[in-house]
């Protein structure tokens, strides 16, 4: 055979060769990328506190972590605002969307609504009288040892399947609170005028509430009717 027909065989091998290749490696690539595609949503530690001041107008969830951290979209992690003051620290998540917080123990929580403003006039347009509430869910997987938190807002609270030692809640006017299938010692709650309160299911050794006026209760299951009425 010519060398130059050796030499045309050869450079033909090695195109296939690195056709294959590269479709190989194209492969191996797009089934990487189906295994561990980017995630939308970015988690963010946090320093352990005492207090967490937050600041928001989506919902917000609570879940058990081995650390402190916030997970919020991607796409809106810029826009988030955490602030250290001493043992304090405030998150403003106004601009963030749907959140979701990680944590071991929980802090004492304050939790207010941002400012509503109409793209026209920029002023405020939240309205007391609006059925317009903010979504506070503890998971199941919270096993904090206690919640402890003050609601300054239009704020629905819901407590599913949480196993806690101390609860403590305090809402301002017309505020929900749902505890379903939940074991808790203590529960302290002071709910303001025109608040409702629904306990299903639950396990409360000892009880303080306080409903304001115009306020309501439901609460369901024989042996927790007979004994929270009490």
């Amino acid at each position: 055979m010519k060398t130059s027909n050796k030499l045309l065989l050869g450079t033909g091998i090695c195109i296939v060769l690195g056709i294959f290749s590269f479709a190989f490696i194209m492969r191996g690539a797009y089934q990487k990328a189906l295994v561990n595609p980017v995630s939308r949503e970015v988690r963010i530690d946090l320093k352990a506190v005492k207090y967490l001041s937050i600041k928001q107008l989506s919902d917000i969830h609570f879940k058990y972590g081995k650390k402190f951290e916030i997970e919020v979209s991607r796409q809106y992690k810029d826009s988030l605002t955490i602030d250290y003051q001493g043992d304090t620290l405030n998150l403003n998540v106004e601009n963030v969307g749907e959140t979701t917080i990680y944590s071991p123990n929980l802090p004492i929580l304050t939790i207010t609504n941002a400012e509503k403003k109409s793209t026209a006039e920029k002023e405020i347009i939240i309205d007391e009288e609006e059925d317009e509430y903010s979504r506070f869910d503890f998971d199941s997987t919270l096993n904090s040892g206690q919640i402890q938190a003050t609601f300054l807002s239009h704020a629905s609270v819901r407590l599913y399947k949480c196993k806690v030692n101390n609860v403590d809640i305090k809402t301002q006017k017309g505020g929900r609170v749902s505890i379903e299938k939940s074991e808790i010692k203590n529960l302290k709650l002071n709910l303001a005028n025109f608040s409702s309160l629904s306990v299903a299911y639950s396990k409360i050794q000892t009880k303080n509430v306080i409903l304001g006026d115009s306020s309501n209760i439901n609460i369901r299951g024989k042996e927790l009717q007979a004994n929270f009425l009490k």
